[in-house]
C-alpha cells in the first residue's frame, strides 16, 4: 500500500523504484491517497501501480482491493 503524498520522496518515486527492483518489480501496489485527479492515476498505472483507491474511502473499499491483489475472487471475500 502507497501513499503518493509522502514526506521527502512522492509515492510515484518509491513506486519506480519498486519496479526497477528485480527483488521488488512483481510486487502488488496499491496506491491509496487523496490524489484522485485523472493524471495521478495515469501516472501511476503508467508506472504500474496494480490498483488505486482515493481518499476519503471506505475500509471495505481497501479490502476489496487487497482481497483482488491477492487473487481472491470478490464472492470468497464477502462470506
Amino acid at each position: 500500500v502507497l501513499d503518493i503524498m509522502m514526506p521527502k520522496r512522492s509515492g510515484f518515486e518509491v513506486l519506480k523504484q519498486i519496479r526497477g527492483n528485480e527483488a521488488t518489480a512483481a510486487l502488488p501496489v496499491l496506491v491509496l491517497t487523496a490524489k484522485g485527479q485523472q493524471q495521478d492515476r495515469k501516472i501511476a498505472g503508467e508506472l504500474g501501480a496494480d490498483s488505486f483507491v482515493t481518499k476519503p474511502y471506505s475500509n471495505a473499499d481497501v479490502i476489496e482491493a487487497v482481497r483482488a491483489l491477492l487473487g481472491e475472487p470478490a464472492a470468497l471475500a464477502r462470506r
